[in-house]
């Protein structure tokens, strides 16, 4: 017998797929599978993440820019190697702006 698929998991899955259709509207020039690899984790559930407050209203073009930011932060800077050498968020933070925005502009928004 097959098993049923639980209702919340399928409203995450709608949460998902919106988000993902967001951030690709927004960021149209993000390389391919990189809005389901940002919206599945934003979204991740039992979290405090942006993507876990999308309900409110007008929060999800936010929540979107916070997400992108925070994934090309994460995953296409020398962030995580700057905090692996001691310097403080904020630092580390101040350090990869350059890099984030250029990343932002590549991808089609030039302003966090």
């Amino acid at each position: 017998m097959a098993r049923r698929h639980h209702p919340r998991a399928a409203l995450a899955d709608v949460l998902i797929a919106r988000f993902a259709a967001r951030v690709r509207a927004r960021f149209p020039g993000a390389p391919a599978g990189e809005e389901r690899r940002i919206a599945r984790y934003a979204c991740g559930r039992g979290t405090e993440r942006v993507g876990a407050l999308v309900g409110a209203d007008g929060y999800l073009d936010h929540a979107v820019e916070l997400a992108v930011i925070a994934h090309i932060r994460h995953h296409r800077t020398r962030y995580e190697a700057l905090l692996d050498a001691a310097y403080d968020r904020d630092a580390a933070r101040e350090l990869v702006r350059p890099d984030v925005l250029a990343t932002l502009a590549r991808w089609g928004r030039d302003t966090p």
